[in-house]
């Protein structure tokens, strides 16, 4: 992943919007270009997200 993942972006996200507004706004925050991005890459960073919520989810638990 290129960019950092800005927690406060993240955790904003109106996952009702659709799919590919999601994949875009993803795209910007991790600064994957249009030239290099492909549905691996856009999978990837769509867990990563994922990854992060939930450490932030279980890190609140605490």
């Amino acid at each position: 992943m290129s960019g950092k993942l800005d927690l406060q972006k993240v955790t904003t996200y109106d996952f009702v919007q659709p799919s590919q507004d999601i994949l875009i706004e993803i795209r910007n925050i991790t600064q994957t270009t249009q030239a290099t991005n492909n549905v691996y890459q856009d999978l990837h960073n769509v867990l990563e997200v994922i990854k992060t919520l939930q450490r932030k989810i279980e890190d609140l638990d605490k």
